[in-house]
């Protein structure tokens, strides 16, 4: 094999060299860095399995968000549905009042001014019959005769 150029000590160096470093690059170098690959591996899917219920969480945490939103919402709409209609009751409630008020006064002015109108026509009508009886006694004594009041207020009452 020498006529071919092969040394077959050189070969065998050559091999043993070979695996002698294979080995070593194996134990010090292929293996570590294999570990360290893999370890970094875990860490990354550790990473994402963490960042997958961290998103789920804040998933479920925005539904119970939006739900408690319109369940505020919910209530907020019933609480001034209920205050509108306490508002309008009350409104209801003074307009009647003030409606009754306005009845009751008008029924007292009415009454009032009924009295008023009784009073004014009793003073006119004993005024009239003072003033008739005065000028029914001027003109008889105008005539010269003389009337008895008694008399004057029998024919006036008639």
């Amino acid at each position: 094999m020498e006529a071919l150029g092969i040394n077959i000590i050189n070969i065998v160096i050559s091999t043993s060299l070979f695996i002698a470093l294979f080995l070593v690059l194996n134990k010090f170098l292929f293996k570590p860095l294999g570990k360290a690959i893999e370890e970094r591996k875990k860490k990354i899917d550790d990473s994402l399995k963490k960042a997958e219920e961290i998103e789920q969480k804040l998933n479920q945490a925005n539904i119970e968000y939006n739900k408690k939103l319109e369940e505020a919402g919910k209530m907020a709409n019933k609480l001034i549905e209920e205050a509108r209609q306490q508002a309008e009751e009350e409104y209801k409630k003074i307009v009647t009042q003030a409606q009754e008020e306005a009845r009751q006064f008008i029924s007292n002015a009415k009454k009032k001014i009924e009295k008023d109108r009784e009073r004014l026509e009793a003073a006119f009508d004993n005024k009239l019959r003072n003033k008739v009886k005065e000028e029914i006694i001027k003109l008889w004594k105008e005539k010269g005769s003389t009337l008895d009041n008694k008399f004057i207020d029998n024919i006036l009452s008639e």
